[in-house]
């Protein structure tokens, strides 16, 4: 980011402010002040965003814009005593920390730089780059599919081989469904075969008609009548949802 800054890296005039949503978790990637001394000539500091109010550099540098549970926004539960005391007006998605991005933001006198992967980015980062604000390199959002469980969280893909989850597990319980072939979770497609098994592309299930993003998989079950063993084809997203879409 500092060599995409350019020329005002290297004049000793120029201020630099590094800031990141939390400094001593383990999610955060704030780096060293003696590293960032190394690419940058002029002062700078590293900060939280809550530190970082009040000041001013020339150039801010946000990190972590990650959708995830310590990410910006954070998804930490607000206190409920703190909710007692707020007004209504600020009950609705992120208030807070709407409010504390808008500050990260407004610390530069000239640029401000946001860092955000590509793989789960931030709320914030894909409303910014939804309304066209601000210049975007990298992030392409019909490559990073939005969790259509929670809304809010990125569908990932599993690096070692455990299907697809949302970013913003522990709080969305996103579960892709499981290859009745090789029993592994498959991995979340966005189009209309909706999952599929990365060793038997021939697995495909039916999309499920009573919700957006679940699909129909077979149910083993004794038939009373006939004692015999049947099969009907129920949401996988049963269990959580309680969506009720299923077929004989």
């Amino acid at each position: 980011m500092i060599e995409r800054i350019g020329k005002d890296a290297e004049d000793p005039s120029k201020s630099l402010r590094v800031l990141a949503r939390y400094v001593n978790a383990a999610s955060s990637n704030l780096p060293t002040k003696k590293f960032v001394e190394s690419l940058w000539e002029g002062p700078c500091d590293l900060s939280s965003v809550h530190a970082a109010k009040g000041l001013e550099a020339d150039y801010v540098v946000v990190m972590d814009l990650v959708q995830d549970f310590r990410g910006f926004p954070s998804t930490i539960e607000d206190d409920l005593v703190m909710r007692l005391v707020m007004s209504e007006k600020d009950l609705h998605q992120h208030g807070e920390e709407r409010r504390l991005f808008y500050v990260a933001m407004t610390r530069a006198r000239m640029e401000t730089h946001l860092i955000c992967p590509i793989s789960a980015p931030s709320l914030f980062a894909l409303e910014l780059l939804q309304d066209d604000l601000g210049i975007h390199i990298g992030l392409d959002e019909s490559k990073n599919r939005q969790c259509p469980s929670c809304n809010s969280g990125r569908i990932l893909v599993s690096a070692k081989g455990g299907g697809s989850y949302c970013s913003n597990i522990p709080l969305c319980d996103f579960t892709a469904p499981s290859c009745s072939q090789c029993g592994k979770a498959m991995i979340y497609t966005g189009s209309n075969e909706r999952y599929l098994c990365e060793s038997h592309l021939d697995e495909v299930y039916s999309p499920c008609f009573k919700c957006k993003w679940g699909v129909l998989i077979p149910k083993k079950y004794i038939n009373r009548r006939t004692q015999q063993e049947d099969v009907f084809y129920s949401c996988h997203t049963w269990s959580k949802t309680g969506c009720s879409g299923k077929r004989n």
